[in-house]
């Protein structure tokens, strides 16, 4: 392969890590994971959306163990008169799925190197044991169902996968699935993939399809603050679970109140900062999220969610705006990659 067409091979979490390896190793490339990860990369990334990104204006094929709207979203979408490949692969490697790019045959030797090694299976070799580790860019909304449905699934029951997410959850594809005749006869264990609040007793997961903006003074009172979020949350339909993050300006972010709901809903907080100085749009977000005696409360929390969801996100419902904050809810087409911004 010539210098500039050798692929760059990345795996997103530790569930993607002997896929990865599989590839890289057939390939002859090294491979790259998250620096914070668990894929035990021989070189590592910051940033997956930076580097995706130069690593496609370098003009260097891209194969990514993660599903293929994720890498959609990594990449910022197509990139006119790019050769290179762009090739998403499926944690289990069932699923190769080309997404630019022709790259001299690329997804044919990913195929390939997965079919010849009989692999891309789970390292126990049995998808049951995915119940509590879900990829990224999902979570898991009721973590006490998981080990109870995995003894159940084990014990020859079979799974019927409901929800408005159900067909984003292709990586629950291969559990033993039920078909109608199967109810009432075997054992058969409901799982919901939706961004609605779980129903009781449902082992659910959530794609983080969700973005919160907040802008905030220093003053507000913690508890106010929680209240209104959760009823946003609530009016909404939106299980904390599917929020990938708070995005601030860097004002918020050290006010008590936006830190303690942090802490609260369990999500990380992030500062609106420029961390992709090629993308125009991120530049003009993170211009309108900056303290101003011109950009109101209720602007800088839109801007800030919309930030933290991404280019093709819209914002939700009405934003919420009082006498000492503002909140906005931005939702994403797709699970949304990564985290945008810096750490708080």
């Amino acid at each position: 392969m010539r210098a500039m067409t050798v692929p760059v091979v990345l795996a997103l979490s530790g569930r993607g890590a002997t896929v990865g390896r599989l590839i890289a190793t057939s390939l002859g490339v090294p491979l790259w994971a998250r620096a914070e990860g668990d894929a035990g990369g021989d070189h590592t990334f910051a940033d997956a959306s930076a580097f995706v990104r130069r690593v496609r204006a370098e003009g260097r094929p891209v194969v990514a163990v993660c599903a293929s709207g994720m890498l959609h979203d990594l990449m910022g979408g197509p990139m006119p008169g790019m050769v290179s490949g762009v090739v998403a692969v499926s944690h289990d490697g069932t699923v190769v799925t080309q997404l630019q790019g022709m790259s001299e045959g690329l997804a044919e030797r990913v195929g390939l190197a997965l079919s010849g090694a009989g692999a891309g299976r789970h390292p126990d070799g049995d998808p049951r044991h995915w119940l509590e580790d879900p990829p990224e860019g999902w979570t898991l909304g009721t973590p006490a169902l998981a080990a109870p449905v995995r003894a159940r699934l084990m014990a020859g029951g079979l799974a019927r996968i409901d929800g408005d997410e159900a067909i984003r959850a292709d990586w629950l594809a291969d559990l033993p699935a039920a078909s109608p005749p199967d109810e009432g006869l075997r054992d058969v264990v409901g799982i919901e993939a939706t961004t609605m609040p779980p129903v009781d007793g449902v082992l659910t997961y959530h794609p983080q399809r969700f973005a919160l903006g907040i802008c905030c003074a220093g003053d507000c009172p913690p508890a106010e603050l929680e209240a209104q979020v959760r009823q946003m949350l609530e009016d909404s339909e939106t299980a904390p679970g599917a929020v990938k993050a708070i995005l601030t300006d860097a004002g918020s972010c050290r006010a008590a109140a936006v830190v303690a709901l942090a802490d609260r809903l369990r999500l990380p907080l992030r500062v609106c900062a420029e961390p992709y100085a090629g993308d125009p749009a991120d530049r003009r977000a993170v211009a309108v999220a900056s303290p101003s005696p011109v950009a109101g409360r209720a602007a800088i929390s839109q801007t800030a969610a919309l930030f933290g969801a991404g280019s093709r996100a819209r914002l939700g419902l009405p934003t919420v705006s009082a006498d000492l904050f503002a909140c906005a809810l931005a939702v994403a087409p797709d699970a949304i990659a990564g985290l945008r911004g810096r750490p708080a």
